[in-house]
């Protein structure tokens, strides 16, 4: 089970038909893939307010073809296992980022994202789709 971060969105929202979005895309076609709803929640507020030209009718739209992972109790608990390891291991990523982690580690998803500051959360699988 894949879920994707707000990189791999915003990049398949802003790229061509080529490019590391449409390469991954290729590779991953026959299985489905999942946004936690956090992360819908970043990239429709990114694009909205940066310059207004969508809606956030319109993203959602563009971004139908995506399993939702809801924020749950459960991912709630989850997230704060992840914030309690990293202050443990003297690291410290954004707090969405940690609520995203916890979507995400609590359903044994890997996340594709380049953020690199995911790593830093234990247990957590991180695939890369571009260099």
């Amino acid at each position: 089970m894949k879920a994707v971060g707000t990189t791999f969105l915003v990049d398949y929202l802003t790229e061509d038909d080529e490019g590391p979005v449409a390469e991954f895309l290729e590779t991953t076609e026959d299985e489905p893939l999942y946004a936690p709803t956090l992360v819908l929640n970043e990239v429709y507020r990114g694009a909205v307010f940066a310059d207004g030209a969508e809606t956030v009718d319109d993203l959602a739209r563009r971004l139908e073809w995506l399993e939702r992972l809801p924020f749950t109790d459960a991912s709630a608990r989850e997230a704060v296992a992840v914030e309690r390891e990293l202050k443990a291991d003297g690291e410290q990523i954004n707090r969405l980022d940690v609520l995203i982690a916890g979507v995400v580690r609590e359903v044994g998803a890997e996340l594709v994202t380049r953020d690199e500051g995911f790593r830093a959360v234990d247990a957590l699988e991180v695939v890369e789709y571009a260099d």
